[in-house]
């Protein structure tokens, strides 16, 4: 009998059970006895139920462990932020997930990489073989067309005057047989039957035109084959000889039937070099379209970044404007004479069709070209023109409209001439505005129009920050501050320069608020467990002269030393710029930040000091909110500015941050260089020269110690 799913008790005789004595006779067993059958049965039910138990909790674990810490971005749970998606990640966990099936479809996705690998493999192997094998085929008829058009009709000129000095008979017919093999030979390839019998992949062949029927060689290809042969054995090195012949008749090779376009808003074009050249290996474009360079760039600087392009280039309206079209040496592009300023066009022929590339820029206070556009469907119906026409409209996708898309649409109404290929494409990082547009003749059909990968991720890394990241430098951060300095003194009497230095910056990050801006940014779950557990329990102990302290624990901070611990710094940082006036005139080099401003051209002088005056304050209250808000604190003893000026006296302003006076420097070293407030460089010159100084003096000294050994 059973009750509630478990054995019914049993009663014992204790007193027959304590004397261990057997069965009388007759009887089977005692009820309770340890040699009792249903006893022992019982006993062996519950061993049974406890070993299935303990294997279940085991599988349970196993399980639990494998799910937390093997990521999937398909099976993994979003981080709960509302009800809603807690519930789902509620009724995530709720579902039965077995060990062996996550096994076992591990087990086939690394089958199937595998076999994409080998497979891949296979086919690169198989096409550099056809490669190889294509360019000896066209490597030999070269060679041929090289004996048939010029070595052959030497060999002929050669036996004649040869055959007119010679008097010995044998001479004469051997002479006369080799005149009869060459004719020969000459005349079949003429009538295109050795090109039957050896198959000619590059399809070369030599023409009438190459030598008349009789097998006379005209006055040129008499002069030709004596320099051949000259050439030939004044060089000692054949294999040379021959390469050069094949180089001067090899026609060049795009590569590909396809014609990719690079559009670029550069907008800076030295700090941005990097990122351009990086884009170019990353997906070869044929034809490169740059705009609004921020600064007058030369073409000779332009030619020796892109030298295997052709570089055609357009002024701007303003030293901020122009527009660059570079296309491929292969491509032979012609300019176009079209006459208008931050506009370039150049004429291309591929595959037989001619087609028309246009770079056109449009300052957001000017007028879209639309007489030039419609005067480039007049040259060619092919035509493809890129640009930041600075256009806005819904028609593409824009959630405003202004006077400029208004026009444009109208235009492309009433013409029907153009079409917009990119709509609704998102093009920039500070916003979801499309102005750049891709328009195209309806005659041709682009294969694919998107933005790279640069735009499409989430980017946390702006382009203010130059510190711990590939490619970029303190020379790099100072370049772009002093290419925005003397631009502004170019038109501006004055220019006032902030420098921010934070409170002991990698030692007060502060790890909450790094998890939540990170959070917002839809970093992935694993990621966060991972740097929330790098952060937790960590502890330190300081050593004085051999006496250790006790375990500190560390709350705030990243570890000194770790390549983690500046990454993590700029990425805390990423929103900082977004608080000021002007983000583009915000430098940072991790924790060193710099803020550049130009008063209004405008304004008179005396009216200029006060509105810069102003806008500064402004900023100092929004930079005081910020590290309130981050924790993260400012250094009010380092911060200092500088008014660069070409004026006699030095303007006065007053900077206020927290109630204390920010102190006006003659100059300032940022990251290594010393700037004066006139841009002449003298102090950082000096400071060369006494680091040189005591550097020598330093030599000398060790030179004349008795110590002193040279190294080899």
């Amino acid at each position: 009998m059973k009750i509630g799913g478990l054995p019914a008790p049993i009663s014992v005789n204790t007193e027959i059970h304590r004397n261990k004595l057997p069965p009388p006779l007759g009887q089977d067993h005692y009820a309770g006895h340890s040699a009792c059958p249903e006893v022992q049965q019982i006993r062996r039910q519950i061993g049974q139920n406890q070993k299935i138990k303990g294997t279940q909790l085991l599988i349970n674990q196993e399980q639990d462990q494998h799910l937390r810490y093997v990521f999937n971005k398909q099976t993994f749970p979003p981080l709960p932020s509302s009800p809603t998606q807690q519930q789902h990640h509620e009724e995530f966990q709720s579902r039965p997930y077995t060990y062996a099936s996550v096994l076992q479809s591990r087990q086939q996705q690394q089958q199937q990489q595998h076999i994409s690998y080998i497979k891949e493999r296979l086919i690169n192997q198989v096409t550099m073989i056809e490669k190889k094998v294509d360019n000896l085929k066209f490597t030999t008829s070269i060679l041929e067309t090289v004996i048939y058009e010029t070595i052959l009709p030497v060999i002929k000129v050669v036996h004649k005057c040869s055959f007119n000095n010679t008097r010995n008979t044998s001479a004469l017919d051997e002479l006369t047989k080799y005149s009869n093999d060459i004719t020969y030979l000459l005349t079949k390839r003429d009538n295109n039957q050795l090109s039957k019998e050896n198959a000619n992949p590059s399809g070369s062949r030599v023409t009438q035109s190459s030598f008349n029927k009789s097998g006379q060689t005209t006055p040129m290809q008499q002069n030709d084959s004596l320099s051949t042969l000259s050439e030939w054995y004044s060089n000692t090195n054949k294999k040379e000889v021959v390469e050069k012949w094949l180089q001067e008749r090899r026609k060049p090779d795009l590569g590909t039937t396809n014609m990719t376009i690079l559009h670029y808003n550069i907008r800076y074009f030295h700090p941005n070099q990097c990122d351009l050249l990086d884009m170019i290996s990353q997906h070869n474009p044929t034809v490169i379209s740059l705009n609004k360079l921020g600064t007058i760039v030369s073409d000779k600087t332009i030619k020796q970044l892109l030298f295997s392009y052709n570089i055609f280039t357009s002024k701007g309206t303003n030293s901020h404007g122009g527009a660059v079209l570079a296309a491929d040496k292969k491509l032979n592009a012609v300019p176009l004479n079209i006459h208008q300023l931050n506009c370039v066009a150049v004429q291309v022929i591929v595959k037989n069709q001619t087609y028309v590339l246009a770079s056109i820029y449009s300052p957001p206070n000017e007028p879209v070209p639309l007489k030039t556009m419609s005067s480039l469907n007049r040259i060619s119906k092919n035509v493809i023109i890129v640009g930041d026409l600075n256009v806005k409209h819904p028609n593409w996708g824009c959630t405003s409209m202004h006077h400029k898309g208004r026009l444009l649409v109208e235009w492309l109404e009433n013409s029907d001439k153009y079409a917009i290929q990119n709509h609704g494409m998102k093009i920039s990082l500070r916003s979801d505005t499309t102005i750049d547009l891709v328009l195209t003749t309806p005659t041709i059909s682009l294969s694919h129009c998107g933005t790279l990968s640069y735009t499409e991720l989430n980017n946390v890394l702006s382009t203010q920050q130059s510190g711990s990241i590939p490619h970029l430098s303190t020379l790099t951060r100072v370049n772009h501050l002093m290419e925005q300095l003397t631009q502004s003194l170019r038109h501006n009497s004055l220019s006032v320069v902030v420098y921010i230095d934070f409170l002991q910056a990698f030692d007060m990050l502060w790890h909450p608020g790094l998890i939540l801006k990170l959070q917002h940014l839809h970093c992935p779950y694993a990621y966060l467990f991972w740097i929330v557990n790098y952060f937790q329990d960590r502890i330190t102990t300081i050593d004085y002269q051999g006496h250790l302290s006790d375990q500190i624990v560390i709350t705030r901070g990243a570890p000194q030393g770790s390549c983690f611990e500046p990454k993590v710094y700029i990425v805390n940082l990423f929103d900082l710029p977004q608080i000021f006036e002007y983000t583009r005139k915000v430098h940072l080099y991790v924790d060193d930040l710099a803020l550049l401003y130009s008063p209004s051209i405008y304004l008179e002088y005396i009216k200029q000091t006060d509105e810069i005056q102003t806008r500064i304050n402004n900023d100092m209250v929004k930079l005081e909110q910020y590290a309130d808000n981050n924790h993260q604190p400012v250094n009010k003893n380092k911060m200092e500015f500088v008014v660069y000026h070409k004026l006699v006296q030095v303007p006065k302003i007053r900077i206020v941050y927290q109630g204390q006076c920010i102190q006006q420097q003659k100059t300032f070293k940022y990251l290594g260089f010393h700037l004066d407030s006139k841009l002449s460089f003298r102090d950082h010159d000096d400071q060369i020269h006494y680091d040189v100084r005591n550097h020598d003096d330093r030599l000398f000294q060790s030179s004349n110690d008795d110590n002193f050994t040279p190294k080899a």
